[in-house]
């Protein structure tokens, strides 16, 4: 039997028999004979209704990173699109979303030994809008003359 590598597909790799023509997947290299096909796109299916078929997932909650919002966000991951391979997440109002990869960092999964480091954090961040509300009503107070004011008076 000759065999060649296609491609590895969702963690299963997906072979093409070349003696009879069919695609058949395996899963760390354990060869399953239930996943043959004779098209590339019928194995695939193979393997995508296999794993939601054999998914149980749980949902576990996650919060944004303090450093992205100034408050305390949190989300409910109520499950995940294989064919997208996204996370499908819930905020507090039940509106549902999916997470872009590149947004996937920013989420952390809920960890209560966090809590007194968030409460710092924000605290830091609202004395941080405090000195920037004086900082601005001091400037206020400057009395400043630029050089293009003054320009007139040399010319």
């Amino acid at each position: 039997m000759k065999v060649i590598f296609i491609e590895n597909y969702r963690g299963w790799n997906i072979n093409l028999d070349k003696d009879n023509g069919c695609f058949f997947s395996s899963y760390n290299n354990e060869f399953n004979n239930e996943f043959n096909n004779e098209s590339y796109k019928g194995i695939k299916k193979q393997i995508d209704n296999y794993i939601e078929a054999n998914n149980t997932f749980k949902v576990f909650e996650v919060e944004i990173l303090p450093s992205i919002w100034d408050e305390n966000k949190k989300f409910k991951v109520i499950g995940i699109n294989h064919k997208m391979n996204k996370f499908q997440l819930e905020n507090a109002k039940g509106e549902k979303f999916f997470v872009c990869d590149s947004a996937e960092k920013e989420y952390v999964l809920l960890n209560e030994n966090n809590e007194n480091v968030k409460k710092e954090y924000f605290e830091l961040i609202k004395q941080e809008k405090e000195l920037s509300n004086k900082k601005a009503e001091i400037y206020k107070k400057y009395i400043i003359k630029t050089l293009k004011d003054i320009k007139g008076n040399y010319l």
